[in-house]
């Protein structure tokens, strides 16, 4: 018997289907390329912005005056300084990582739902501004709880400097049950604040799905209604319901993306609220003093710490020659 010929069109189709793997393969390595290319320049065009921001802020905690550390310590500065701006920088990428995206695929999938069928299309964007208020109420929950949690980590910074930078005294003193307490308290309020935090971020994507769902519905069911009593055409209503379906999936993404940026606007606000106070600044007409070669003379000095109610030194008259090194000891060294 004879071998059996196949019909040349059978060739011809597996040619087109090779031709269409490859033509898909190359496509998604360019896609995979652009997300690389957009992944990289947000994340170092990000973390220079922010390497900007704590040289600006160091700069302002070296000319703040002392009376400033004297009442609230380095612990505060520390933590706005490091672990504030790693929030913003991580509310810059979650921003500019999907916005750059998403916004497209949705105007996109708008434009078409409104070409298919425009009545059907705004009545499932009438879901719109309930989304935007949960979204809202949701951000302004995450922001409040991010800056109370700033808080609570930098009082948690300043207790940890307190402890090991005065280990000695700690121990003299047997005061180990005390400061163990004093940071477990600090960690259960921190604790308090991340729950919240982890509230609002988890609540959010699922809640506007499902008033996604609930518009997609009502939308779906009133088609289904034109489909069956009014003649509308099936294909349009099948469309229809998938490109709401693309619609919604963006909006998802973009409003966990807005309540992380609510927790990167809180640590905003601590990082330049430290950076617009006031530093230290010559007195009008001030001058410079040359250097000094004499003996320098103390009478009756006065000195009261910040918020204190008794005078620390009362009434000192001190004469020190050049070359001498004095120090004034108190009760706690």
């Amino acid at each position: 018997a004879g071998a059996v010929r196949r019909p040349r069109a059978w060739s011809d189709r597996y040619g087109l289907l090779l031709w269409v793997l490859g033509l898909a393969l190359v496509m998604n390595v360019i896609r995979d390329l652009f997300r690389f290319v957009q992944g990289y320049l947000v994340e170092t065009t990000v973390f220079r912005a922010i390497m900007d921001i704590r040289c600006e802020l160091y700069d302002t905690t070296l000319r703040l005056p002392l009376s400033h550390y004297s009442g609230q310590g380095a612990s505060d500065p520390t933590s706005r300084l490091i672990v504030d701006t790693a929030g913003i920088a991580r509310g810059l990428v979650a921003l500019f990582g999907k916005s750059m995206v998403e916004p497209g695929k949705l105007v996109a999938a708008f434009v078409v739902a409104m070409l298919l069928h425009w009545e059907l299309t705004l009545l499932a964007c009438a879901v719109g501004p309930p989304a935007f208020l949960l979204i809202r109420m949701l951000g302004k929950l995450m922001r409040r709880a991010s800056k109370r949690a700033l808080e609570s980590r930098a009082e948690m910074l300043g207790a940890l400097e307190e402890t090991l930078g005065g280990i000695r005294v700690v121990k003299a003193y047997t005061m180990e049950d005390v400061e163990r307490s004093r940071f477990r308290g600090i960690h259960r309020r921190l604790y308090k604040q991340i729950k919240r935090i982890a509230a609002a971020d988890s609540a959010t994507p699922p809640a506007v799905e499902a008033l996604g769902i609930a518009a997609a519905t009502g939308a779906a069911a009133l088609a289904g209604y034109w489909v069956f009593y009014q003649g509308l055409d099936k294909d349009i209503f099948l469309g229809l319901l998938a490109v709401l379906a693309a619609m919604f999936d963006p909006v998802r993404k973009l409003s966990q993306v807005a309540t992380r940026f609510y927790a990167a606007d809180a640590a905003a606000q601590r990082v330049f609220e430290l950076r617009d106070r006031q530093g230290e600044s010559d007195a009008p007409g001030a001058r410079d003093l040359p250097r000094h070669t004499g003996s320098i003379e103390f009478r009756d000095v006065n000195f009261t710490y910040p918020k204190a109610t008794r005078p620390a030194l009362r009434k000192v008259n001190l004469s020190i020659r050049q070359g001498e090194c004095l120090a004034i000891v108190g009760a706690k060294g």
